[in-house]
């Protein structure tokens, strides 16, 4: 877009360019067209040779309008192809709810927490943890060395083994997104990282927004690629633990659900292979079963977890209140370039006036030779 809109611009003002320097030959095309219409030949005639007498006025109004109504169609197709629904598979690991507790410790995602409200017990198929931390990363065999923050998600067995999330790009070797995340429940030092991690694609897509580390030799244009190695220092105990990247998610569960998605997903028996204490869940997920009211089903987790302090959240009415606001500034643009077409549809008004005003003697003229007043009217407008 950054490199088309100059070129778009540019093709309006070409467009009215053309139309207004080779107006005599327009002109003289709808006269063949019109000359056997009777009283629709003349009239084309007039309508078109007024216009013409002043070119620069007409081309700026011309101009004027197409830019304006360009503007709003490209605000319009931008607003349209940004506007996307929730993929749960994709953006939420086909969990409808999920909340934090404030206490690392909890039952939340136990079936003994659940089992004491049989409602819950019904509407509740899968459940899992993860724990979150802010920790270091670095690459394997980079120039680089230094330790780059970003979010660390520790997964707990639970969520392992009920997880839907589909992946962007798997490595070599991993015939289906299930075969990669049971290899995190089963196996030790695997990771799988979010959309922003990966070396950016052809058109622009994948960045760390700013945390300085991108996992070399995966590109987000790649749907499979050779397993990278990387390593997380535990800000904890200050342990390092390597970890291979076998799995990219998407880019859009990052954007859409930043808070549940975002990070490197690693087990936690990648600590407890190291003899390192994994990190505590503090953020539990939920899958619902179908018919079940998601709205009604996280009002009951929180009333069940209140001593947990669980924040529930419903995934949908989270991706739309982040949708909302990108949503919201653009239809707001819309409407400023709405207002100026407004103005210049007063604008013309005012021209339009003015060119009545000014033909008065082109008129009484027209009028002795033999125009009727509706070839007058018809000429004008």
């Amino acid at each position: 877009l950054h490199d088309a809109l100059p070129i778009c611009i540019l093709l309006v003002i070409g467009g009215v360019w053309s139309v207004m320097f080779n107006a005599d030959l327009i002109a003289a095309g709808l006269m063949r067209l019109f000359s056997h219409a009777g009283s629709l030949g003349p009239t084309m005639k007039m309508a078109v040779i007024y216009p013409m007498q002043h070119k620069f006025r007409t081309g700026l109004t011309l101009a004027m309008f197409s830019l304006v109504i360009f503007t709003l169609i490209v605000m319009s197709v931008l607003i349209q192809s940004s506007t996307a629904s929730l993929n749960l598979t994709r953006d939420s690991g086909g969990y409808q709810v999920y909340g934090n507790v404030s206490q690392p410790v909890s039952e939340a995602d136990s079936a003994a927490g659940l089992a004491a409200n049989p409602t819950l017990h019904r509407s509740i198929t899968a459940m899992g943890g993860i724990g979150k931390e802010m920790a270091g990363f670095r690459q394997t065999g980079e120039a680089d060395t230094s330790w780059h923050p970003y979010s660390a998600n520790v997964l707990d067995n639970a969520y392992l083994t009920t997880t839907k999330f589909s992946l962007h790009a798997r490595a070599t070797g991993y015939g289906s997104d299930a075969q990669v995340w049971d290899t995190l429940r089963t196996k030790p030092g695997y990771a799988v990282i979010d959309g922003l991690l990966p070396e950016p694609a052809s058109n622009g897509m994948g960045n760390s927004f700013g945390s300085g580390f991108t996992v070399k030799g995966i590109k987000y244009d790649d749907t499979t690629f050779m397993p990278r190695q990387i390593e997380m220092r535990d800000t904890r105990s200050g342990a390092v633990i390597p970890l291979v990247v076998i799995g990219v998610l998407d880019q859009n569960a990052s954007n859409y659900l930043p808070e549940l998605v975002r990070g490197v997903y690693t087990g936690a028996n990648s600590f407890t292979a190291l003899h390192i204490s994994p990190i505590d869940p503090t953020t539990y997920v939920y899958r619902l079963a179908p018919g079940a009211n998601v709205h009604s089903t996280a009002l009951l987790l929180g009333k069940a977890f209140t001593r947990e302090g669980l924040d529930v959240k419903e995934a949908q009415k989270q991706f739309d209140a982040n949708q909302a606001l990108n949503i919201g500034l653009n239809y707001l643009l819309e409407g400023f370039m709405a207002l100026g077409l407004v103005v210049g549809i007063a604008a013309l008004g005012v021209i339009a006036f003015r060119s009545v005003v000014e033909r008065r003697q082109q008129i009484g003229m027209m009028r002795a030779i033999g125009f009727k007043r509706s070839m007058v009217r018809t000429a004008f407008l």
